[in-house]
C-alpha cells in the first residue's frame, strides 16, 4: 500500500459508501469474496493485518466508485451536500472506466445547429425551432456557425461584463430514467471598465431531465429541464480536481469507432476462423 495511507479511513469510507448505496457489508463481503466479519476485524486497532489491495479493487467495482475513492478517503473531509456531487462524479468515473456507460462527444458547433426535434429522447412530438437546452437561440453565435449562444447557467446570462464559451468539446450520457449528463469546458470572461477581459477555464456539469411535461400549443409534450449540478469554479477543491479527472478522462480515450452489436458480431465472426 502506497505511503500516506490510512486504513481506518479507509474502512471509514467503505462503511460510508455502503450507507448511502443501502448495500449491507455483509453482502459486500460475500461479494467481494472475503469471509463473513472481515471488515469488523480489520476496524480492531489491534488488527496490523493490511488492507488486500486486489480485495480494495473488488469492492469500489461493487460500490462503484474508483479505487482512489477507497483508498484516500478524500470525501470523508466534505461536507454531507459536498459529498454528493463528489460521489456523483466518482461514479460517472467509475461506470466510464468499467464500460457501464457510454458517452457521445459533440463539438460546441453541433450544439448550435441542433433542433430540439433531433433529440431521440423527444419521441417525436418536437417543436420545429426548439435549439439545445444549452444554447440560447436567437442570439449571435460565438462558436462557428449556426444562430445560438451558450448560456451558463452558473455565470448567469451572458451581459456586457461577462460572456462564456465552450472552448472544448462537450460530452453527454444517458444515465437513465430520462436522465443524460452534460459535462462541458468552458472558459469564462469578465471584462473591467476598459473592456479588457480576465478569463479563465472551467468545467460545467449538468443533468437534463426530460421528464417534464409542460403544455404548448394546446397539446402537452415533454420538455428538456436543464438541472446544474456544479462548476468548478465555485465547488471545493477536491470536486474542482474531480471534475477535470472525468472531463479529461473523456477528452483523452474518447472513441469514435461506431461499434455496434451487429458489427461486433461480424468482426468477432471473422477473428475466429
Amino acid at each position: 500500500m502506497t505511503n500516506g495511507f490510512n486504513k481506518q479511513t479507509c474502512l471509514n469510507t467503505i462503511y460510508a459508501l455502503a450507507r448511502m448505496r443501502g448495500v449491507k457489508i455483509s453482502t459486500i463481503e460475500e461479494q467481494a469474496g472475503v469471509s463473513q466479519g472481515y471488515f469488523s476485524k480489520m476496524r480492531k486497532t489491534e488488527n496490523m493485518t493490511p488492507l488486500s489491495v486486489d480485495v480494495l479493487v473488488r469492492i469500489a467495482e461493487i460500490l462503484g466508485v474508483t479505487i482512489d475513492i477507497i483508498i484516500t478517503g478524500t470525501s470523508v473531509m466534505l461536507s454531507p451536500l459536498e459529498q454528493m456531487p463528489y460521489y456523483f462524479i466518482d461514479k460517472l468515473m467509475a461506470d466510464t472506466m468499467y464500460n457501464r456507460i457510454v458517452w457521445t462527444r459533440e463539438e460546441p458547433e453541433e450544439l448550435v445547429s441542433y433542433k430540439y426535434e433531433d433529440y431521440a429522447y423527444n419521441n417525436g412530438n418536437g417543436v420545429n425551432g426548439f435549439s439545445h437546452p444549452l444554447i440560447e437561440s436567437g442570439m449571435p453565435c460565438d462558436m462557428g456557425g449556426g444562430n445560438g449562444h451558450y448560456v451558463s447557467k452558473f455565470f448567469g446570462d451572458n451581459t456586457p461584463s461577462q460572456d462564456n464559451v465552450m472552448t472544448g468539446a462537450i460530452y453527454h450520457t444517458d444515465i437513465g430514467n430520462n436522465n443524460y449528463v452534460y459535462i462541458s469546458k468552458i472558459v469564462h470572461n469578465v471584462y473591467d471598465n476598459m473592456n479588457m477581459p480576465k478569463s479563465y477555464e472551467a468545467i460545467e456539469l449538468y443533468v437534463l431531465d426530460v421528464n417534464v411535461v409542460e403544455a404548448m400549443d394546446g397539446k402537452s409534450m415533454t420538455i428538456p429541464y436543464v438541472r446544474p449540478v456544479c462548476c468548478s469554479a465555485m465547488v471545493h477543491q477536491d470536486i474542482h480536481a474531480k471534475m477535470w479527472e472525468l472531463y479529461q478522462l473523456l477528452d483523452t480515450n474518447y472513441s469514435s469507432i461506431p461499434m455496434t452489436p451487429e458489427l461486433e458480431a461480424i468482426i468477432n465472426g471473422y477473428m475466429q476462423k
